[in-house]
């Protein structure tokens, strides 16, 4: 039975460690409770109203979604309250006042109930990734959710609580992708006049922002990847765990006056105290509460950074911890009976049907809140019914806290209503124009195929399907936004053609209202997006010249366009060939922006009724190149997989694009004797069999690129070759590939004139550069101690190779189809980055180890080369290559000239390297005189054989 007075600490590990939630006594040291069916993922566990432990469970047995959700009274001898959601649900929040539970789920929706009745009021899809972290504000008023890509979303309660549908899609306030790696904790504060959300993340960062304006205030950056966060609650100290088992102690000011948060230039302190990641912070009255990995937890005094008391797991590494008043598990007869006492209720699974009066939820009462007092004799408070939580005051603080966003819902809203009226107006416009040209042309035999009315309206559809989306927090830096619906327009729009484009930057979408001369265009953040729009002139249909396939079936294609000479004489052959409409798709992999000018302009002269264009950089080399860098992964030893990397992120985002414009099939350019074909074919097949597929290289009478050449001529296309000089290109942020013309003959040495990325090293500096390479992980995070996202990093390392001729390679590879071929290419920066991970790992990982990974390596990169990127083994392989590369943290030197690479040193905390040990030098770790029996033992068989022989 728990005593009146003093706190609890309560700490619960996850479903895999099979030991439930205990709660130990803070003062005595005493277990006070021990619940061996709970347990919690990392910020799943919520202390409801001082009377229940909430705690979702993912997996647990017997639930219909994979996961569950149970709520336990503390103070009550009875058995939990189960709720089980469609799905598994990782992190949890609760309001203050107990009201109102969010809940994020490993897909990426969210989902929030009502407490007391347990009505599911809202889910929506809110992250591409699975969330880690959900926090309300202070007030109630904010919802914030943060996922493993780093992105931050914050929602506005009064917009989710205020709309009728449950299951459209919410106002959006902010967002932020600023930090490059999982996010692994959040917590709110508050200034003078502003509230302020603290971030930490596994890329050793902590960041501060001011959470109504959406602006980033402070950065603090650490040497280690961040696991944890608390700040004190009284005095301004910040306190960072991370992933080697230190806390970080950092000075904050909140300004009064100028609602700046600064931080101090170093460090004020670091206390250690754990062997492992600290995976959890919290506060109580008697100091600093921290759990790790190791699976233990201390209280610290942090007055002179001490450790107060200690308790240990034993089975388990702890996920949660949460600091409760030891009041709060009396037995209910100890507790003085009040009316209206707060309830909980089973969580609904499915949304209920909106009500018909369309009233706003009420806030309940709070009462029976019960308020744990340690400077009373008995330890314990029972409040009644206050004023501030009542129904009246808690409703009116809700919406004065709130008065200044809400211009922001009812500008979307304002949106919309032009949104469908610009829609409704160029409805009637289209048809008219239809009516007038069928009546003109009716006595007349068509002589060309002309688009019907069913295909001007899905044209119409792509044209205006946009809404307002100017977004506070900051521009999608590293990839595409991924919400379709209404969010917040801070900004005033000059146009609704601005107004598309806008969404075009933020969703990857290339649909916007067509200006005079047919074409919208418009560039953000170095991304590209453009929309090509049907021109007046129309493309003559003529029949098939060979009847096989899906000729004459197929409505609209989603062709992979480069621009270059085999996609350029594809739309006219797919128009003549299959009388389907083209839409072309590029995808900006790093190719460079000379390479994507002008594309507008040859689609629409080929004939494609639109041109999508996505930025796909960041996604490029965070989800693919670095899992790859990560595995070792080099094919037949020295290619570094760059086409090979890029067609699966291009073939997905063709998927994609082939959903939001409607199209039954996808094509290609691929040669019949080449890889890309297997490559992009197995990614339309893993994420979308029902799509037909077109492969013009392997139907038409085109034999070479010399009939390509005169057919493009034919047809007036534009194309970037001739017949003098034809070199077969393809170029990402990772490498540039180059093959055809002279480099056929394996005897042939490269022309010094065709490379493009790289000097020669003859003619490279004649002084070496150092360069630093920072790691986390086995991902790569900072060049030369500044943190660069991964596609600046990547561009940044290209620059400093390049310069210095490093990363050529001529290989004669074997090519999936069973033929040889020859290829040169340049991967500067990538050729740096193997190097520094392979030298970490030297530190890192031991001989077992790194004997496996290798082995796996060579298959990884089988797969990988094989266009099987979305094959379950190389995605099993992946989730192992992340799990051994964790301790693959540090940093590598590296010295280029001339084309070469040399480590000059080599640093990590997780160094398995003892000087020690490894020393001459005598020491007591190792004694040389053991040598001489592992000697005898280790060459026992080889003794045997020979007196075997003898």
């Amino acid at each position: 039975m728990a005593k009146n007075g003093g706190e609890a600490v309560v700490v619960c590990s996850d479903k895999s460690m099979g030991v439930g939630i205990t709660i130990w006594g803070i003062d005595t040291g005493d277990r006070l409770l021990h619940i061996p069916t709970c347990a919690s993922a990392p910020h799943g566990l919520v202390y409801l109203r001082n009377r229940f432990l909430v705690a979702s469970q993912i997996h647990k047995h017997g639930s219909v979604g994979g996961g569950a959700i149970s709520m336990w009274p503390l103070n009550k001898p009875q058995q939990p309250i189960r709720s089980y959601p469609l799905e598994a649900i990782g992190p949890l929040s609760c309001t203050r006042d107990g009201v109102y539970l969010a809940g994020g789920a490993l897909s990426g929706n969210v989902y929030l109930w009502e407490v007391a009745n347990g009505k599911l009021l809202k889910t929506w899809r809110g992250h591409h990734k699975s969330l880690n972290c959900m926090l309300f504000s202070d007030d109630g008023s904010l919802l914030v959710s943060a996922s493993d890509d780093g992105m931050i979303c914050v929602w506005s309660m009064v917009g989710l609580l205020d709309m009728e549908d449950s299951e459209s899609f919410p106002s959006l306030l902010h967002y932020s992708m600023e930090h490059k790696s999982s996010i692994t904790g959040l917590l709110t504060t508050s200034g003078s006049s502003n509230i302020v959300l603290i971030s930490s993340s596994l890329d050793g960062s902590c960041k501060v922002w001011d959470l109504v304006l959406g602006k980033l205030m402070q950065t603090q950056v650490y040497p280690l990847a961040i696991s944890a966060v608390v700040l004190h609650p009284t005095e301004q100290l910040f306190f960072s765990g991370s992933i080697d088992g230190r806390i970080f102690v950092n000075k904050l000011e909140i300004g009064l006056v100028e609602n700046s948060l600064v931080a101090a230039e170093d460090q004020k302190a670091v206390i250690k105290g754990h062997k492992g990641a600290v995976t959890a912070l919290t506060f109580s009255q008697a100091g600093l509460v921290s759990a790790s990995e190791d699976c233990t937890i201390c209280i610290w005094d942090i007055t002179n950074w001490a450790i107060i008391r200690r308790f240990d797991h034993k089975k388990g590494a702890v996920t949660n911890l949460a600091v409760i008043p030891q009041s709060s598990m009396l037995s209910v007869s100890n507790h003085r009976r009040v009316s209206n006492a707060f309830g909980v209720s089973s969580l609904d699974k499915h949304p209920q049907p909106p009500n018909s009066s369309k009233e706003k939820i009420p806030l309940l009462s709070s009462c029976h809140f019960l308020k744990g007092n340690h400077n009373t004799h008995s330890g314990q408070q029972i409040c009644d019914t206050e004023e501030e939580f009542s129904p009246a005051a808690m409703q009116m603080k809700l919406e004065t806290s709130l008065e200044h966003r809400m211009w922001a819902t009812r500008m979307a809203k304002h949106v919309m209503e032009m949104n469908t009226h610009l829609q409704t107006r160029l409805l009637d416009l289209m048809q008219g124009g239809l009516l007038r040209s069928t009546s003109t042309e009716i006595d007349s035999p068509p002589t060309k195929k002309r688009e019907t009315p069913t295909a001007t309206m899905a044209q119409l559809k792509s044209i205006s399907a946009f809404s307002s989306s100017n977004l506070a927090f900051h521009g999608p830096k590293r990839e595409s936004f991924p919400y379709h619906g209404k969010v917040c327009c801070p900004g005033k729009l000059s146009s609704f053609q601005e107004l598309g484009a806008r969404k075009s930057e933020l969703q990857g979408n290339a649909f916007a209202v067509s200006s005079g001369n047919g074409s919208v265009t418009r560039a953000h953040d170095k991304q590209v997006i453009r929309a090509v729009l049907p021109s007046n002139s129309e493309t003559e249909v003529s029949g098939s010249t060979k009847e096989r396939g899906l000729r004459g079936k197929l409505n609209k294609v989603v062709l992979a366009y480069s621009g270059g000479l085999d996609t350029s004489v594809i739309v006219p052959w797919l128009r003549e060939n299959y009388g389907c409409d083209v839409v072309c798709f590029t995808a900006d992999v790093g190719q460079g922006l000379k390479e994507l000018e002008g594309l507008e302009k040859k689609a629409k002269a080929s004939g494609a009724s639109q041109l999508v264009v996505k930025d796909l950089k960041e996604e490029f080399v965070k989800d693919y190149i670095f899992p790859c860098l990560r595995a070792g992964a080099i094919y037949e030893r020295k290619y570094l997989l760059g086409t090979s990397m890029a067609r699966p992120v291009i073939a997905k985002a063709m998927v994609d694009v082939a959903k939001e414009v409607g199209a039954d099939a996808v094509a290609h350019g691929c040669t019949g004797k080449g890889n890309d074909q297997v490559r992009f074919e197995l990614t339309f097949f893993a994420l979308n069999p029902k799509l037909n597929v077109v492969a013009p290289w392997r139907e038409w009478d085109i034999t070479g690129r010399e009939d390509a050449i005169e057919y493009a001529k034919k047809h007036n296309v534009p194309v970037p070759v001739t017949k003098k000089s034809i070199y077969s290109r393809d170029g990402n942020l990772w490498h540039l590939s180059h093959e055809g013309d002279i480099l056929e003959d394996p005897e042939n040495e490269p022309k010094k004139d065709m490379f493009m990325l790289t000097v020669d090293p003859e003619d490279a500096p004649n002084e070496p550069e150092y360069v630093e390479i920072g790691i986390i992980s086995g991902i790569p995070v900072s060049v030369n101690g500044e943190n660069l996202s991964p596609a600046s990093l990547l561009d940044h390392l290209n620059q400093i190779g390049g310069r210095h001729g490093i990363g050529r390679v001529d290989m004669v590879e074997n090519r999936l189809v069973g033929m040889k071929s020859r290829g040169v290419y340049e991967t500067p920066g990538g050729t740096i980055l193997f190097a520094a991970a392979r030298e970490l790992e030297s530190l890192t990982l031991d001989r077992e180890t790194m004997q496996v990974k290798d082995s796996l390596a060579l298959k990884y990169a089988e797969l990988v080369y094989a266009g099987r990127w979305f094959d379950p083994l190389r995605e099993s392989m992946d989730s192992f290559m992340e799990e051994i590369s964790k301790p693959t943290t540090g940093s590598v030197t590296l010295k280029l000239y001339k084309g070469s690479i040399t480590v000059t040193s080599r640093k990590s905390p997780f160094s398995l390297y003892r000087q020690d040990i490894s020393s001459f030098e005598s020491g007591d770790v190792y004694d040389q005189a053991d040598a001489a029996g592992f000697i005898r033992l280790y060459g026992l068989p080889i003794r045997v054989r020979a007196m075997l022989d003898s």
